[in-house]
């Protein structure tokens, strides 16, 4: 995408707000490259946002969501006196960058603790003797579909 808004971002403005003020033009070209090269970070928040949601720990999203509705509104207020208007440019970017650490940060806590409940499950459930069905209910007319011995 950083590639497509190197040579042709201007084109995409251009649709936009037409070609009478090239100022503006290239000040919108700016913005759109360098938030394109942050787009994997955006990407990575949709994934893990929703996996999370998924997994039925909304907690984390919440808090990742505020933490970047922060991180956004401070880093544009600095980022503006420090470097003008191209230092508010990254303060979008600076944000999904943060809440995408938060929130992958929280998926794979998730995930080990949820491997780790199973392994326990798993164990004790071959301590009682009981058996895991790959297919549940065990046809019980198909042979190889039968319960097996979780290991």
């Amino acid at each position: 995408m950083a590639f497509i808004m190197h040579f042709w971002g201007s084109n995409f403005v251009q649709i936009f707000i037409g070609n009478q003020n090239p100022d503006v033009v290239k000040i919108a070209h700016d913005y759109l490259f360098i938030s394109s090269l942050f787009y994997f970070f955006l990407s990575q928040i949709f994934i893990y946002r929703n996996a999370l949601q998924g997994l039925g720990r909304a907690t984390i999203p919440l808090l990742a969501s505020i933490g970047e509705l922060l991180v956004r509104a401070f880093a544009a207020i600095y980022l503006a006196v420090k470097f003008g208007y191209v230092g508010m440019f990254f303060s979008g970017p600076i944000a999904w960058v943060t809440a995408s650490l938060v929130l992958a940060g929280g998926y794979y806590t998730n995930i080990h603790r949820f491997i780790k409940e199973a392994q326990q499950n798993i164990k004790i459930r071959n301590r009682l003797g009981k058996t895991f069905s790959l297919f549940y209910p065990v046809p019980t007319y198909f042979s190889k579909w039968q319960s097996i011995k979780l290991q």
